[in-house]
């Protein structure tokens, strides 16, 4: 007789039944998310607001360093022109100062003043031109960009043949009689408005006097320049208004 307290079916088939395994996903695939309610991984939201807040940290951290260098650039600047513009004028034009350049360079200058025979004193932002007593031998003198509001100081430069004063606060063609050998004259860039003071310079040959005030009264602030010796003039960017001008001044310089 069978016993009662077996499992109907044949053994085997329960014991393969119990043993069959779960299907596996494939080797490298990543393991899926738990799931919500409605068919969403559980923290999928959760974890694209927090790489939106990381790229907007990301970006504010950018800006704060763009924001910081152009800090660093602008004070690194503003240190610059303050040091220029506390040099540019900070002394006098004076025997010390002129010591002062022919000290930085040898090769270009000689120890003793009268030797020299060309100065440079451009950019320094000085207002009165002195200190040249001693610079008889002086032929070129470069003062361009600084504050001179008078051509004077030149009494003993009597080899004095280029001049160079463009750039300054000059109202006035002045102080030039002491300089009989001056050939070349760049006063360009100033407040002059009338040509004079050029009456005693025979051998003068070039006159650089653009962008200036000249011409405001017509044929009466040209009229010495009919009188010079001059090979070349540059009198552009000034106020000449009068037509008169042409056959008065410029038709009567011989040279020109």
């Amino acid at each position: 007789a069978a016993d009662s307290s077996l499992p109907a079916g044949p053994p085997s088939t329960q014991r393969a039944a119990h043993r069959r395994p779960r299907p596996r996903p494939p080797i490298g695939s990543p393991p899926s998310a738990p799931k919500e309610a409605g068919g969403e991984p559980r923290g999928a939201s959760r974890g694209a607001m927090s790489c939106t807040e990381l790229d907007r940290a990301l970006h504010k951290q950018v800006l704060k360093r763009e924001a910081w260098k152009e800090q660093e650039a602008r004070e690194a600047k503003q240190k610059r022109d303050d040091e220029t513009m506390l040099g540019f004028g900070a002394t006098e034009m004076g025997k010390e100062e002129l010591k002062k350049i022919i000290d930085s360079d040898r090769r270009m200058y000689y120890r003793t003043e009268n030797l020299n025979d060309k100065l440079y004193i451009h950019y320094k932002g000085w207002k009165v031109l002195q200190g040249l007593e001693g610079w008889t031998g002086l032929r070129a003198l470069y003062a361009e960009c600084n504050a001179f509001d008078r051509i004077q100081g030149l009494h003993n430069c009597r080899q004095l043949r280029s001049l160079f004063l463009s750039e300054n606060c000059i109202r006035k063609i002045e102080g030039l009689d002491s300089c009989p050998e001056l050939w070349s004259l760049n006063l360009s860039s100033n407040f002059i408005e009338r040509i004079e003071g050029l009456s005693k310079l025979k051998n003068l040959n070039t006159l650089i006097i653009a962008k200036n005030k000249i011409g405001f009264k017509g044929v009466d602030d040209l009229i010495e320049l009919a009188d010079t010796p001059l090979n070349s003039l540059d009198i552009q960017d000034n106020k000449i208004w009068d037509p008169d001008c042409l056959p008065e001044v410029f038709a009567r310089m011989e040279n020109l």
